[in-house]
């Protein structure tokens, strides 16, 4: 019987590592070379699809193909041409968020746009009452409230979306909470056009798995006091919790489909909020094609959550 060398594949890329020039200039590693996948004793380069290693029996495949690329071999989290629905990353070349399943979203997409622009117009019409600066920040009152819960509620119905897409589901912050390393929701971080003076905000930073969830997000903690307990909470619906609330669902819509124009048009969101900090996705976690330039990413795999 013919042994099958090809058996339980795995996808690798090769990174260039660190080196000294003669001159003693020091180059930083970090190029991300061929994609191979490779099984017990082959490899075979997938980008395009030429290259093949071949180790003989007892030889290590892994060290084999390090040595004849000269790279860092680190595995992909995803096979090339596969990619996980409502979560953009950025592709090989480029630090571009895509959602490769945008196309299958559509009603989600506009249906999440037109919330979101009501969102915006309510926070204007209360800026233009309560300036959003200084002491003003911890305003609150009927309308602040009400677009707390409602720019919280949306937050909630995109933690739900992205768990659904992927099989999962969601019911409270333990469940939302598993989003946030997959989709690197800590790492990003938004302006206010219209207030520069507030600064980056960052509605998910230190948000990660562990005790009391909830508590970890402070404008999410708001939002849950204020809306089970109006009457001793009412004093948490902030101006300053809601613009964190208003900030986290622009973030949550990057980061589950993208940054393209055929998605947001031209000026997308410019005007209301820009994105000033973005996750850094290494070389393993971005969605790669299956070959060369003609090739596309198109097989959707469900995210496995913990």
């Amino acid at each position: 019987m013919k042994e099958n060398t090809m058996a339980a594949s795995r996808y690798y890329v090769g990174v260039s590592k660190p080196s000294t020039t003669s001159d003693g200039l020091h180059i930083l590693g970090g190029f991300r070379g061929s994609v191979w996948e490779v099984s017990v004793r082959e490899a075979r380069r997938i980008d395009p699809p030429y290259g093949f290693i071949l180790a003989a029996e007892g030889e290590d495949i892994f060290a084999k193909l390090a040595a004849e690329i000269a790279h860092e071999l680190l595995e992909l989290e995803i096979p090339p041409g596969s990619y996980f629905p409502r979560m953009a990353r950025p592709a090989r070349y480029s630090d571009v968020l895509i959602s490769p399943s945008y196309r299958d979203w559509g009603d989600v997409i506009a249906s999440s746009k037109g919330q979101f622009t009501a969102l915006m117009h309510s926070l204007d019409d209360i800026c233009r009452v309560v300036h959003p600066q200084g002491s003003n920040l911890a305003a609150y009152g009927h309308e602040i409230r009400n677009l707390l819960l409602l720019a919280s509620m949306e937050v909630e119905a995109h933690w739900k979306g992205v768990l659904r897409a992927n099989g999962s589901h969601g019911r409270n912050t333990a469940d939302y909470i598993k989003v946030s390393e997959p989709l690197q929701l800590s790492h990003y971080g938004v302006t206010f056009p219209s207030y520069p003076w507030l600064g980056e905000l960052r509605p998910f930073e230190n948000w990660s798995v562990g005790p009391n969830p909830t508590q970890r997000l402070r404008w999410y903690a708001a939002y849950n006091a204020t809306k089970h307990d109006r009457e001793t909470a009412f004093n948490n619906a902030s101006l300053e919790n809601v613009l964190n609330a208003i900030a986290a669902c622009f973030v949550m819509l990057i980061a589950q489909f993208g940054e393209g124009e055929e998605i947001w048009g031209k000026s997308g969101f410019a005007e209301t909020l820009a994105m000033v900090r973005r996750p850094n996705w290494g070389h393993t976690r971005r969605y790669f094609l299956p070959g060369d330039a003609n090739t596309r990413i198109e097989n959707c795999r469900n995210f496995s959550f913990p």
